[in-house]
């Protein structure tokens, strides 16, 4: 539905395919050791009983 949904919303936006191209080109990367970093450990007191 939320697909249909942004179709329809975005059918006047004729520019928006370079728009994403621009923004990907423009966009820093993520370096591989950030990518593949691990997780943070959660705190003890956020854990669910």
């Amino acid at each position: 539905m939320d697909e249909f949904s942004f179709r329809f919303n975005n059918r006047d936006a004729e520019d928006l395919f370079g728009l994403v191209i621009l923004n990907l080109v423009i966009a820093a990367g993520i370096k591989y050791a950030e990518l593949t970093a691990k997780a943070a450990q959660p705190d003890a007191q956020n854990e669910p009983s």
